[in-house]
């Protein structure tokens, strides 16, 4: 049966699906494609939800986080030789929020895909090019090749979670380079830096921001204009001219911490039918502040958690 797949990593210590990951899901599932969850735990109700929806579930321990979790659904389709009659194949993780008003975004674009490309949302320059992985859409051309499948086979999902992104996103990219595949992402860097600068976007702020607000993002594009493109994360530091520009997916860690420092998309939601606040609740995981000894209690949490990640890798 000719299928297009979707394997969708997903991490929680609660077993919980959240409600914004679920309806990232069903519209994606509107297009035609079909769903492995691959997680370290789901509870029941969740479970429940993805039998109610037809999604199939893979359980498995976290190691080598997102791209441990695609190796081995790779391997299982190869294994149940679902690849040979695969028309598409998107490899997703939980790690973003798709905007309330994703139809208006190239969300429908990146699912079409493109016949002979790898086609992303955003791409970068850190570390060595590479296509930013949270979302890919792989055609036929690519996920059956010799090429693919050898990146897959010999890839060390053990170690830190930089290691990890070093010999997973980073060189997944390159290699397929090396082989002579076409990479393309919907809203490139180099874009977005022109784009931060234009006439265009300015007066788009105006629309949307009072004069101090204005200044507020003018002074943070200005400081970033000095800044190699080459070092820059786009889905953090170029958040807000991204989501301008039509990108359909924000970085859950950008809302939570937002480590960039980066005006808060939160910052716009007055203006903009980007977020829903109740989908946040169950969402969001911000780190402890404002409590006596609250640094105390994140090292100690930050060292349980390391502690744990080793043990389940």
């Amino acid at each position: 049966m000719k299928e297009r797949i979707v394997l969708f990593s997903h991490f929680s210590k609660s077993g919980e699906l959240p409600t914004c990951s679920r309806r990232m899901l069903l519209s994606i599932k509107e297009q035609g494609w079909v769903f492995i969850v691959i997680s370290n735990f789901l509870n029941s109700e969740a479970l429940e939800w993805c039998k109610l929806q037809g999604m199939e579930w893979i359980l498995r321990d976290n190691k080598g986080r997102d791209f441990g979790a695609f190796q081995h659904g790779l391997f299982y389709l190869k294994q149940e030789q679902r690849l040979a009659n695969c028309m598409g194949l998107i490899l997703l993780n939980d790690s973003v929020y798709l905007r309330c008003d994703y139809l208006q975004s190239s969300w429908v674009r990146f699912l079409n895909g493109l016949d002979d490309t790898l086609l992303a949302i955003t791409d970068s320059y850190q570390n060595g090019y590479h296509l930013q992985s949270y979302a890919l859409n792989i055609p036929p051309l690519i996920f059956n090749s010799t090429q693919w499948h050898n990146f897959w086979r010999l890839l060390n999902i053990s170690g830190s979670t930089a290691a990890i992104i070093r010999n997973g996103e980073i060189e997944l990219s390159a290699h397929l380079l090396r082989a002579g595949f076409k990479l393309k992402a919907l809203h490139p860097v180099l874009d977005l830096r022109r784009l931060s600068g234009s006439t265009q976007f300015f007066e788009w702020l105006k629309m949307q921001l009072d004069a101090s607000q204005q200044r507020m993002v003018h002074d943070y594009i200005a400081a970033q204009a000095r800044v190699s493109s080459c070092i820059i994360n786009p889905s953090h530091q170029l958040v807000i001219t991204s989501l301008f520009d039509g990108a359909p997916l924000v970085k859950r860690d950008l809302l939570e911490a937002n480590p960039s420092a980066v005006p808060d998309p939160f910052f716009f939601a007055s203006s903009v039918d980007w977020f829903d606040a109740e989908e946040m609740v169950g969402y969001l995981k911000p780190p402890l502040v404002g409590f006596k000894g609250s640094g105390l209690i994140q090292k100690i949490l930050r060292k349980l958690y390391n502690f744990s990640t080793r043990i389940q890798r």
